[in-house]
């Protein structure tokens, strides 16, 4: 779900927006509810992830369950590098801290044509499926969709990596470079 504001009301969509794990993290990072610290909100995040792993693990095995584990890989990253990565906590966390609004809003128009290639391509698989037998459906309009979203989301990608190249320390790289390869397997 998300919101939009008309007339100064926020309305209720029903929809989904589509989330960046990097603006995740940095919103994690950023985020300043309960006043702590950076470290203190990525461990509470990652206790909180921990948890939710643990109770997929008790879920009976299923396709559902397989799709909700593997759309935990940015968190796992993300977790992981805190418990064990020392480059994560002196040199990944800092520069987020100082630069995260400054790095997600120099993406945002590459996230809004990503987004819109998302939304596009869910429009045009539920067009062609509605009302026609699948083996009527052109398999090559149905795969430009994804194509066009896979180059949205590398180019998205590669924005935030020039980004914190410019921004940050050379050091946090890896570290990205990791992440956006984990997150897009």
């Amino acid at each position: 779900m998300f919101y939009t504001t008309t007339n100064t009301k926020a309305v209720r969509r029903d929809t989904f927006a589509v989330g960046s794990p990097l603006n995740a993290l940095i919103d994690i990072i950023i985020s300043n509810k309960e006043n702590k610290s950076p470290l203190d909100r990525i461990a509470a995040a990652c206790d909180k992830h921990n948890s939710f792993l643990s109770c997929i693990r008790k879920c009976q095995h299923s396709i559902a369950r397989q799709i909700i584990a593997d759309g935990q890989q940015a968190m796992n990253a993300i977790c992981q590098s805190f418990r064990i990565d020392k480059e994560f906590q002196n040199f990944v966390l800092p520069c987020l801290v100082r630069n995260g609004p400054r790095i997600g809003k120099s993406c945002q128009l590459h996230w809004s044509l990503m987004e819109s290639d998302v939304y596009e391509t869910i429009s045009q698989r539920q067009f062609l499926y509605n009302g026609y037998d699948p083996s009527e459906i052109d398999k090559n309009e149905e795969n430009d969709g994804f194509q066009r979203l896979c180059r949205a989301m590398n180019s998205y990608a590669d924005c935030h990596l020039k980004a914190i190249a410019k921004l940050c320390h050379r050091r946090t790289i890896p570290f990205f470079v990791r992440f956006n390869a984990k997150i897009s397997a």
